[in-house]
């Protein structure tokens, strides 16, 4: 799965690790038994880049956040 961003002028890209990137996560995984809250998640992040994340609780974003600290 990829992500899609905008950006501060207002287009649309698609997020993906590649050269460039400050932050490249790619098909992360996470589940708590049953439930599986992050899914083959693909991600690059630029510098410069502002980011947010949103979503219903229990969605994944704190673990998201988790592994990215490591």
């Amino acid at each position: 799965m990829a992500l899609s961003g905008v950006r501060a002028d207002g287009m649309t890209r698609l997020m993906s690790p590649g050269s460039g990137n400050v932050l490249s996560l790619h098909e992360v995984s996470k589940a708590f038994g049953d439930r599986v809250v992050l899914d083959e998640v693909t991600l690059g992040i630029d510098a410069g880049d502002k980011i947010g994340l949103i979503g219903p609780n229990g969605t994944g974003k704190s673990t998201l956040l988790k592994i990215i600290m490591g």
